[in-house]
């Protein structure tokens, strides 16, 4: 059995009037994450399909499982547990409460509170002080086997709230509306890293030595291209030539060969300084992660930038971090 085509009509119909973040994509992460999981059987399908709706809308499912010859006891059952604010009495149902919070990737939880506030037109400081009032360390997985994993998305988003305080303190709604393309870009990634943040990070940090815009923005977006299914063409429709161009540059092609796809790399920002800034920032941000040994590509990456542009470069303020943490590898490395 599949889930009967009137419920799915009925489903469909009724999250289409809520946002991205609960509405049928939310059903749908849930369901594949699920499937990541477990088995997922007609009846746990079919409750996660409804779970969102048995508060305001029960007399309706019931009506419709009752047509369909389905056990609406329990599959009301299993969608009532499956809420967060339930203590689940059914396997299924704690199943489905904790996809609610392992749902999407490691940055879900932040991405959700990010952009579940932008929907509700709220500010940066507003979503970060609803997320510590109402959500930090006030939900807990049912079962055992799922709790560490939540403890780490708390802690991932613990580490975001953290990056994009400065734009809280600091409001710039270009750069808000840069920082919300970068968020739902992430919702997909192939890059198990923290790219994110990442991404985040390098832009703050440009944003404290005082850069202009243009190049806050490009930093945000650096590797979009390379860690999503985001196109420079969208990039560009949504923040003109310049932003395009500068990520462009910082994208770096795959053809196998890193260090001379690396070198053609800068070989083509050679000529931009503003692209050169933000490689800079990208590398002190990598620095944590780089152990300096015999043939390492990403410390020779290192190294090559170092060499090739502190004269272009050696007056601007980013340049003075990187020198610091250049020397510091270097004395690490003996």
């Amino acid at each position: 059995m599949t889930v009967p085509s009137p419920i799915l009509t009925y489903c469909h119909s009724v999250y289409a009037q809520k946002d991205s973040m609960h509405g049928i994509d939310h059903i749908k992460r849930l369901i594949q994450k699920t499937k990541e999981y477990i088995d997922l059987n007609d009846t746990l399908e079919i409750s996660i399909w409804l779970h969102g709706l048995i508060e305001t809308h029960e007399p309706q499912i019931r009506n419709l499982l009752t047509l369909h010859n389905l056990p609406v006891e329990t599959i009301i059952r299993i969608a009532r547990d499956s809420l967060k604010n339930e203590h689940p009495t059914t396997w299924e149902g704690a199943w489905i409460h904790d996809m609610h919070l392992l749902e999407g990737n490691d940055d879900f939880l932040f991405i959700k509170s990010v952009l579940t506030g932008y929907a509700r037109g709220q500010t940066l400081a507003e979503t970060i002080d609803y997320y510590k009032r109402y959500l930090y360390r006030k939900n807990k997985c049912a079962l055992s086997q799922n709790q560490k994993l939540f403890k780490k998305r708390e802690k991932r988003a613990e580490e975001l709230f953290q990056a994009i305080s400065f734009l809280a303190e600091h409001p710039c709604s270009e750069l808000k509306d840069t920082l919300i393309f970068t968020v739902k870009a992430f919702m997909e990634t192939h890059n198990e890293k923290p790219a994110l943040l990442h991404s985040i990070r390098v832009c703050r940090r440009l944003f404290e030595k005082g850069y202009p815009l243009p190049i806050l923005q490009a930093a945000m977006m650096h590797d979009i291209v390379e860690d999503t299914q985001t196109s420079l063409d969208e990039i560009r429709k949504t923040f003109g030539n310049t932003s395009a161009g500068l990520v462009r540059l910082m994208t770096i092609s795959n053809t196998g060969d890193y260090e001379t796809d690396y070198r053609r790399n800068m070989e083509a920002m050679r000529h931009n300084t503003d692209a050169l800034i933000i490689r800079c920032a990208d590398l002190i941000d990598n620095a944590p992660y780089i152990r300096q040994r015999e043939n390492n590509p990403v410390w020779q990456k290192q190294c090559y930038f170092y060499k090739t542009f502190e004269s272009i470069l050696h007056q601007e303020a980013i340049w003075i971090d990187f020198e610091k943490n250049m020397n510091s590898c270097c004395k690490k490395g003996g």
